[in-house]
């Protein structure tokens, strides 16, 4: 496994490499870190290097800042690399959360870890990102489903879910795990997890992360089942 970790930062990228090749082996196997300090160095390493991650940093200087990093990075990374944003940006105003959001929808981003939080967390994060989850942290996630762009009920549409899957996707918006989801609606943990599947494919999403986005939206929108 290998993950390029881009961060100017240097004392912290340098840290968090080393703590992640010494500590991790049990949950992800053998990693190997590279870090790196600016966009240019991450240019370089994304084309020659044989990388599974990116965690990425989106301020790295006065050219790279914001979301035009990962828009630049993205356009140099040819070989589709899966990159997650690592930043210490926190999702308390509309510009941020917007921001995030157009990194995942927009520009591929395939995760979300906040340098101000746990280092048992981030793990948590990296973990399900690497098992090819889209994950945010629940802080980020109830930003983004509180702040979610509106349209018009006319243009939503009802994906033929079952009544059964309209519960279990509302379920969703709520932050519930499957086991409550499994124990409101009486149901075993397995056969929540099975529907989950059948939602996110007439949903059209990849996972629960845009599955709670975009019901939090239908709902706002006035779409029942």
């Amino acid at each position: 496994m290998q993950i390029l970790v881009v961060d100017d930062h240097q004392i912290l990228c340098v840290a968090l490499c080393e703590h992640l090749e010494r500590n991790t082996a049990q949950a992800f196997g053998s990693i190997k870190t590279h870090p790196v300090f600016t966009f240019e160095q991450a240019v370089m390493k994304v084309k020659d290097g044989d990388l599974n991650l990116v965690l990425l940093d989106l301020d790295l200087d006065k050219t790279h800042n914001g979301i035009t990093t990962l828009q630049h990075f993205q356009e140099h990374n040819t070989n589709k690399v899966p990159v997650a944003i690592f930043t210490g940006k926190m999702p308390d105003d509309a510009e941020t959360i917007e921001m995030l959001r157009e990194c995942i929808t927009k520009y591929d981003a395939i995760g979300v870890l906040l340098k101000k939080t746990d280092i048992n967390r981030i793990f948590i994060g990296l973990k399900r990102i690497l098992e090819g989850e889209l994950w945010v942290p629940q802080e980020i996630l109830m930003a983004l489903a509180t702040n979610a762009p509106r349209s018009k009920t006319s243009e939503a549409q009802s994906y033929n879910l079952t009544p059964k899957e309209w519960e279990i996707a509302r379920c969703l918006t709520r932050g519930l795990p499957d086991k409550a989801i499994a124990n409101q609606l009486g149901n075993t943990a397995g056969t929540i997890r099975q529907m989950m599947h059948t939602i996110y494919g007439k949903l059209g999403v990849q996972g629960r992360t845009q599955a709670a986005l975009l019901m939090k939206k239908m709902l706002d929108d006035g779409v029942s089942g």
